[in-house]
């Protein structure tokens, strides 16, 4: 699908999808999908790039997204997000790289200048990288 400001379904899509805007679906996102701005779904599988953010609640995924990463609150995210800003309000079980990484529930890796893990007892707040299993 090649949307000139954006391509979207009201259910699933499937597929690869281009648009200059947004990228968007009411239930599943599954394939290869650019945006220049934003791409976004409840369910998310597949790569995901867009130009400025993304994010969705269960999103397992290679993600870049220059400026926001958000997977919603009890969401989980399994795979690789590149962000300056990512923000897991669920379970993190993957990688993320960027400035500033969040994680509720870190089961993987963080790596960026400040990474915060929820769920940790000791060291919550770590600079360059955090782990948790």
């Amino acid at each position: 699908m090649v949307g000139g400001l954006g391509a979207g379904a009201g259910r699933d899509l499937v597929g690869v999808s281009v648009s200059s805007v947004g990228t968007g679906a009411g239930h599943n996102l599954i394939g290869v999908h650019v945006a220049g701005i934003a791409v976004g779904a409840p369910n998310v599988r597949g790569v995901i790039i867009a130009g400025v953010a993304a994010g969705g609640v269960d999103v397992h995924a290679f993600v870049v997204a220059p400026a926001y990463f958000n997977v919603r609150d009890g969401g989980v995210m399994r795979g690789l997000s590149i962000s300056s800003f990512n923000r897991i309000q669920g379970e993190q079980q993957g990688i993320t790289i960027g400035i500033l990484n969040y994680a509720r529930k870190l089961s993987g890796f963080q790596f960026g200048l400040i990474n915060i893990a929820q769920n940790k007892s000791r060291f919550k707040v770590m600079p360059i990288m955090n782990y948790a299993k």
